[in-house]
């Protein structure tokens, strides 16, 4: 009896190996099966992340930018002038324009402040402009990866 018992122990050590050869193997596919699932979203994800950044970047185009920043450029300009032109009255009023010319003076110093921040603003904008370009770009280059 005794003789037999290593024979049958050996059936059983090749049993449970293949048992677990088996386990392993149906893990293995099931991590497979989930790994492929989540490339396959993580793919789709990226492409609809690009989608996006061709949008943000139609929305932020040059072309709208550039037509922005001129008409507030253009207010600025105009600003400037009528506080010129008041300054220019106030002085033609002699003593009785003073107090409006300190008021035309104070329009202009605003104007000039304003035509700065809108140049700041124009800087910005357009390095988020490039920035949204190159990130499409990247996005562009990322995609066969995928």
């Amino acid at each position: 009896m005794w003789a037999k018992a290593p024979f049958g122990t050996h059936q059983s050590l090749d049993a449970a190996q293949s048992a677990s050869t088996g386990e392993n193997e149906s893990l293995w596919f099931s991590t497979a099966g989930h790994l492929e699932n989540q490339i396959e979203n993580d793919s789709l994800s990226s492409n609809e992340e690009k989608q996006e950044i061709v949008k943000i970047e139609d929305d932020t185009s040059s072309e709208k930018v550039s037509a922005v920043m001129k008409s507030i450029d253009d207010i600025a300009f105009r600003t400037n002038i009528l506080a010129l032109n008041a300054a220019v009255e106030a002085a033609r009023a002699g003593v009785a324009g003073k107090g409006f010319a300190v008021v035309a003076n104070e329009i202009r110093n605003l104007s000039e402040k304003f035509s700065k921040a809108a140049e700041q603003s124009r800087l910005i904008i357009e390095s988020m402009v490039d920035k949204t370009i190159q990130g499409n770009q990247l996005a562009n280059d990322a995609a066969p990866i995928f």
